[in-house]
């Protein structure tokens, strides 16, 4: 802005700075804030007492950090001859307009704008940033939906899972209850080397299953992964245990883990048995079985399995070995004595040292090998004295054992020894034992006279 020149026809202004004009902070006359009052000494001759730079409020130059005035009013009233008045914003004679910098105006001082400058945005930019306000806030609501119908839709099929193998192990447990074989293998996951040509994985075998097995149908469940493991109270003869099986989705369908459910009972060599009425053997064989109560008997006439021992529960899968000890059925004692006496006394009837019985009479030159030897046995009989074995009966040996026969002979009369030589024996008493050997395999005891 170019300050104005002064008026034409007003001559040079006269006068103290500020005494009856308007001041540049636009006070009136005799204002609190004229210079004139202020500062009496400033005066308005030229090249006397110039005003320098003001440090007080109301000075009329810039000050740093506030609002720069509008265009200055002349320093004196018009029509007010005789005074000499200096302008501060008027050129002086011989030097150039000067040109001052305004800044803007915010309607502070005479001549600015009435109201701030308004900065408004372009209508463009505007809807710009509406639209991507717009923009953000559907992003973010799709990712809500996103995140939350991901959370919903595994909670929903994690919830189906766990139903659907909860009911897998309900219809396992239900079909074992039944003694229904070919249902409760059809909820199992299980190789088919467990499975082909087992024969107690039949209804036969579980057929005492509806009277023994029961079941709560409350489980405990634990997810890891795609496999639920569900444990589930059993009871079998009125012993309950905890079972714990994993269930997973095999090709559409929830299944049982076979391999934690099949039992295996193994059988030793030649082993023959029959469990819960069904042959099986001889061994040695691993038999699968289902959970579920069996009796295990020998298939043999002369020995069976001791009854405490003869029956085993299978609860959940694992290796079970038949051990049950097998005892000599009755009445095989009697038959075993009475072969024993018979052999016995089928060498007393012999008048010589009977090969049979090895009934020998030695000397230092030589045993009666003929003569009219008679034998006598103490005590009379030893047979009625010896007790069968009641143990170590076993497949391996093919259910046979050796056992001693302790007795004394006693030779009287006379014979003839290796050298020729005659010799004659007065009551010659002898200590023996005979070894027998006992086979009780087959339907009836088989004695034989060892040594």
């Amino acid at each position: 802005m170019t300050t104005p020149p002064n008026a034409p026809g007003q001559g040079q202004p006269s006068g103290t700075f500020g005494q009856g004009g308007q001041n540049p902070d636009g006070h009136g006359p005799g204002g609190s804030g004229s210079y004139g009052q202020a500062n009496p000494g400033v005066s308005g001759q030229p090249g006397q007492n110039q005003p320098g730079p003001r440090s007080v409020h109301g000075s009329g130059f810039p000050q740093p950090g506030f609002p720069q005035p509008g265009p200055a009013q002349p320093a004196f009233q018009p029509g007010q001859p005789g005074q000499q008045g200096f302008n501060y914003y008027a050129a002086q004679p011989g030097q150039p307009q000067a040109r001052l910098r305004q800044g803007p105006q915010f309607g502070y001082g005479p001549g600015g704008p009435a109201t701030p400058p308004s900065y408004r945005s372009n209508p463009k930019n505007a809807a710009n940033a509406k639209r991507r306000r717009l923009i953000a806030l559907v992003v973010v609501a799709l990712l809500i939906l996103g995140i939350g119908g991901y959370l919903g839709v595994n909670w929903f099929t994690s919830r189906n899972d766990e139903r659907d193998a909860q009911a897998a192990m309900t219809g396992l447990l239900t079909a074992l209850q039944a003694g229904d074989a070919s249902t409760a293998l059809s909820y199992l996951d299980v190789d088919s080397s467990l499975t082909d040509g087992q024969p107690l994985l039949t209804n036969d075998a579980i057929a005492g299953n509806p009277d023994s097995f029961s079941f709560n149908p409350s489980f405990v469940v634990t997810h890891s992964g795609g496999v639920f493991s569900q444990q589930a109270s059993v009871q079998i003869n009125g012993t309950t245990r905890v079972v714990e099986w994993d269930a997973s989705e095999v090709d559409g369908s929830w299944k049982i883990d076979g391999s934690e459910v099949l039992g295996r009972a193994g059988l030793e060599t030649g082993q023959s048995v029959q469990i819960n009425g069904i042959p099986v053997g001889p061994g040695p064989l691993d038999l699968s079985v289902l959970p579920g109560s069996y009796t295990v008997a020998s298939g043999l006439a002369l020995l069976s399995y001791a009854p405490g021992q003869a029956d085993f529960d299978i609860f959940t899968g694992g290796q079970t070995t038949i051990e049950a000890d097998l005892i000599v059925a009755d009445g095989v004692q009697q038959q075993v004595i009475d072969q024993v006496r018979g052999i016995l006394n089928g060498c007393v009837a012999e008048k010589v040292s009977p090969g049979t019985c090895n009934w020998v009479l030695g000397f230092t030159n030589g045993h009666a090998v003929d003569g009219t030897i008679v034998w006598a046995l103490s005590p009379d009989d030893p047979a009625s004295q010896l007790t069968v074995p009641s143990s170590g009966w076993s497949a391996s040996d093919a259910f046979s054992q050796t056992f001693p026969v302790r007795y004394q002979t006693t030779a009287s009369g006379e014979g003839q020894l290796t050298d020729g030589s005659r010799a004659t024996f007065d009551s010659y008493v002898l200590t023996r034992t005979s070894y027998f050997s006992l086979d009780l395999s087959g339907e009836a005891p088989v004695v034989k006279l060892v040594s």
